[in-house]
């Protein structure tokens, strides 16, 4: 038995390790995945800023636009935050909005003050700096031409003196630096970063402008940090450490003295005149954003799971090795639920804002770690709205974000935002009262979720879709007890059928398995990727169409296939080309489906007939259709941002609002009526949802 307790031990030793590193990387992993949780949003005094650089016939704007960069008044009374639709001026003590500043173009990626605060300069994607008088609100100058085009990214200069950019044009990638205090044009300095093209550089500017450090993968997956000379574009030294991969974030500190670079999980700061690291912050997993104190003794970082730690940056204590090092931060600030993007200290360094992707800027007091106010609404990319049918909650989801977000309709304001953890909400009901949702995790999961409670009401089982890839496509009837699905990857061409109200359920799944329903109908037909899906208003057919440019209707009753449309066109092998978007008139009688630019309009009081009565060309790509609830007009959202009014009857263009175009980012995702039928929304990518006055502009268009 003595020769079997050493063997023992040393197993419940391996044991008793195993069981400490597992709980350490469940508690690691389970900082990066939050749960589901839903936030109750404080309402503001004064909900005026929904009706600010409104478009004309446009009655009110919901959200803000994405969040790209955030700064303080040298004074520190205000900051403003540079979005897809302007810049959004706020007073830094309560959080309140101030105005919006709106250009020319409108998708702003870098802002900075002047240094007596007068001035706010904003560069835009196409390269045109925007320059505002910040006490009169005006926009007095815009620099064209002469500035990169098609930008990325951008760092301002703390003076807004100079900028530096990162511009791609033919795929070949370019930084300069712009001194914008020598007059118009402002004078350019190009800077070659690296040979190896398609990997953008991160780049920062020194705060006396004296110095731009760049990195990007080199040969070999290096990541070395290159420190140039702003004005000339001389090379001055090279940083590099072999353990430091893949450089996410660089930032000078204000005393110009260290450079902080961060890679997927580690801070380094860089001493600059000795060239070497000066300090190690061992942190948490994905790194996505960094920001120096006024005083430079507190360093921010923000990473992919909404979390924000504060570091002492004037760490002295040596560890065995040599090297200054730290394991925790200072501060851990827990609020947001996705992306860090942009941070700003106040110029006292004793308040800290974070902007995340969550669509939430957050106020914190850097003594304490206590949140002192919230800015919501700065939302991007917005998939899918609807309305709830007593008029008075707007919900969108956000699936890139995992986000779904109600809207107050009477003020324009956000009252909750619901959080999902490996959950993505997808599409919502007509009525709002239920969305789809696509679950990941060892095995993806379809289901159907309740709005109101937001909690599970099925499993949408029976597929048979791959678990890997689940890109779907999906839409539900105006009654929502229908949802059809289908996918653009494997299965290609098949949509099922669930029918909510009366689940297709053996006893047994009754019984063991209650939240699982199966299709009711399983349509096969499509040979190719079906990328538009469209219940008629009573609920009978099902539309189908996408590559192939072919359009199926489908009976719900039945599960039989009524009719296919494809006598228009002529393809070729490999043709990819497809019919992206079906809309149903109200009365059910008329389908209207788009083919790039052009709209076809389809009789279906006769299935037997296979021609359109129609064909409209609206010389801008179509990306949404929707009919007014009289069937009159057609409205068609274009690639460039506009809605197009169009006479069913004649084909007629009756009249052409621009609302959400913002020189770059303008797709259009969706077009509804509120259930009043006097209100229109539409929804940009950039977004931003817009009410409009519908009376008002069919009455104008008379």
């Amino acid at each position: 038995m003595k020769v079997l307790r050493h063997p023992i031990a040393l197993m419940y030793l391996v044991f008793i390790v195993l069981v400490v590193v597992g709980i350490l990387f469940v508690s690691k992993v389970s900082d990066v995945f939050v749960r589901d949780s839903t936030e109750l949003i404080p309402q503001p005094t004064s909900t005026e800023y929904t009706r600010w650089e409104l478009p004309k016939d446009a009655k009110a704007r919901f959200g803000k636009g994405g969040i790209r960069d955030i700064k303080f008044s040298p004074d520190g009374a205000q900051f403003a935050v540079a979005t897809a639709i302007g810049v959004w001026m706020y007073d830094a003590k309560t959080g309140a909005e101030i105005t919006l500043l709106t250009g020319d173009r409108h998708y702003f990626l870098g802002i900075a003050f002047s240094s007596d605060g007068n001035t706010l300069s904003g560069v835009n994607l196409d390269g045109e700096i925007s320059r505002w008088d910040v006490g009169k609100g005006e926009l007095h100058t815009l620099l064209k031409g002469e500035t990169a085009e098609n930008l990325y990214k951008v760092d301002f200069s703390e003076d807004s003196t100079k900028l530096a950019s990162v511009s791609i044009h033919r795929g070949i990638e370019k930084v300069q630096v712009s001194n914008l205090d020598t007059g118009i044009p402002p004078t350019i300095t190009n800077i070659n970063v690296g040979e190896k093209e398609g990997i953008s550089p991160t780049i920062a500017l020194s705060p006396d402008n004296r110095l731009l450090a760049t990195s990007k993968e080199e040969k070999g997956e290096r990541y070395p940090i290159h420190v140039w000379n702003a004005d000339t574009g001389e090379r001055l030294f090279t940083l590099e450490r072999e353990d430091h991969e893949s450089i996410r974030g660089l930032v000078f500190s204000p005393d110009g003295k260290t450079l902080a670079s961060c890679d997927f999980d580690t801070i380094l700061l860089w001493d600059l005149d000795a060239k070497t690291v000066r300090a190690v912050f061992n942190t948490d997993l994905f790194l996505s954003a960094l920001a120096f104190s006024p005083n430079s003794k507190l360093l921010a970082s923000g990473y992919y799971d909404g979390n924000v730690n504060l570091w002492n940056a004037t760490v002295q204590q040596e560890e065995l090795a040599g090297e200054n090092s730290q394991t925790l931060p200072t501060l851990k600030l827990r609020k947001h639920k996705a992306d860090i993007v942009a941070f700003a200290f106040s110029p006292d360094g004793k308040m800290l804002l974070s902007g995340s992707k969550d669509g939430t800027i957050r106020a914190w007091d850097t003594t304490t770690g206590r949140q002192q106010y919230i800015c919501p609404g700065h939302v991007n990319n917005v998939t899918d709205i609807a309305a709830s049918a007593d008029g008075n909650t707007l919900i969108y989801v956000h699936n890139g974000e995992n986000i779904l977000i109600k809207w107050d309709i009477n003020t324009g304001h956000p009252f909750s935002s619901s959080f999902f953890s490996l959950k993505s909400p997808l599409t919502v009901s007509q009525n709002a009262n239920k969305f789809v949702v696509k679950q990941f995790g060892f095995k993806q999961k379809i289901q159907l979720w309740d709005s109101a409670k937001i909690r599970l009401r099925y499993n949408l089982d029976g597929h048979g879709y791959p678990s890997e890839y689940l890109s779907l496509v999906n839409a539900f009837s105006a009654d929502e007890k229908m949802v059809a699905i289908t996918t653009t990857k494997y299965q290609i061409g098949t949509i099922h059928l669930w029918d909510t109200a009366n689940p297709s359920k053996t006893f047994w799944e009754r019984i063991f398995n209650p939240k699982s329903i199966h299709p009711r109908y399983t349509f096969q037909g499509n040979q190719r990727r079906v990328k538009a899906l469209a219940f008629s208003p009573n609920g009978k057919i099902l539309a189908s169409s996408g590559e192939g440019l072919k359009i199926n209707l489908w009976s719900t009753e039945t599960g039989d296939k009524l009719i296919t449309f494809d006598k228009l066109f002529t393809l070729t092998t490999g043709d990819q080309r497809s019919i992206d978007s079906l809309a149903f008139s109200p009365d059910g009688n008329m389908l209207a489906s788009s083919h790039i630019s052009t709209v076809y309009l389809w009789d279906l009081t006769d299935l037997t007939t296979a021609k359109p009565i129609r064909m409209i060309n609206t010389r801008n790509s179509v990306q949404v259709l929707l009919f007014s609830p009289d069937g009159r007009i057609l409205l068609s959202g274009g690639e460039d941002g506009s809605i197009r009014l169009i006479d069913s009857d004649s084909g007629q263009i009756l009249s052409i609002h621009t609302g959400h175009s913002d020189g770059t980012n303008s797709e259009f995702k969706k077009l509804i009526f509120l259930q009043d039928g006097k209100t229109l929304a539409s929804v940009g990518r950039n977004g931003t949802i817009l009410l409009w006055d519908w009376e008002r502009i069919v009455n104008r268009d008379n």
